[in-house]
């Protein structure tokens, strides 16, 4: 899909009562400048006017990085993240890591 940048896979897939219903799906998406994301999701449900899902998790290993003469002043280290479905109120976690090192800052 989309000259080969996402690429949508599912374990299970059930329509009925004009409702898809996907047991299990994997996603990768391949995003400019940010490389490779991944996910995957549990229990997707696709209606006429509603999405909603149990769990949808994402992981990415790409660093951002913003300095000087190539020497990282600023990084943010993408990771994992968590989103749950309306059933949890769509709680949300993540796991990112970012750095500073304001002696190679150029606003200084």
């Amino acid at each position: 899909m989309f000259n080969q940048k996402l690429q949508i896979d599912s374990s299970a897939l059930n329509y009925e009562n004009e409702t898809f219903k996907l047991g299990g799906l994997d996603i990768k998406m391949k995003v400019p400048h940010a490389g490779d994301i991944n996910a995957t999701a549990k229990e997707v449900i696709l209606e006429k006017n509603k999405v909603d899902w149990d769990e949808i998790k994402l992981n990415s290993e790409k660093e951002f990085a913003f300095g000087n003469g190539g020497e990282n002043a600023f990084s943010i280290k993408a990771g994992q993240g968590t989103m749950k479905g309306k059933g949890e109120n769509y709680k949300l976690g993540l796991n990112v890591g970012a750095s500073f090192n304001p002696f190679l800052c150029p606003l200084r």
